[in-house]
């Protein structure tokens, strides 16, 4: 089993992490929207990833033109 806190290896019947010392005494509802919460900041992670792809890629487009403007006059 690995800790909830720092994700170290502990024992199925640990009460504190040998880790992080953490008490792992905690309800499991907490223990669910803990999961929960850390699957929205990777999936917002992502999308922020991809915003800025886009951006680059916008931000590239945009520089293209300019230069194209200018190269053409």
């Amino acid at each position: 089993m690995d800790c909830p806190f720092c994700g170290g290896e502990i024992t199925d019947d640990a009460l504190v992490c040998k880790h992080c010392a953490r008490d792992l005494r905690i309800p499991e509802s907490l223990l669910e929207e803990n999961r929960e919460l850390k699957g929205k900041v990777e999936e917002l992670h992502a999308r922020i990833a991809e915003a800025e792809r886009e951006l680059a890629a916008l931000k590239s487009r945009t520089f293209a033109q300019r230069f194209i403007r200018r190269t053409s006059q």
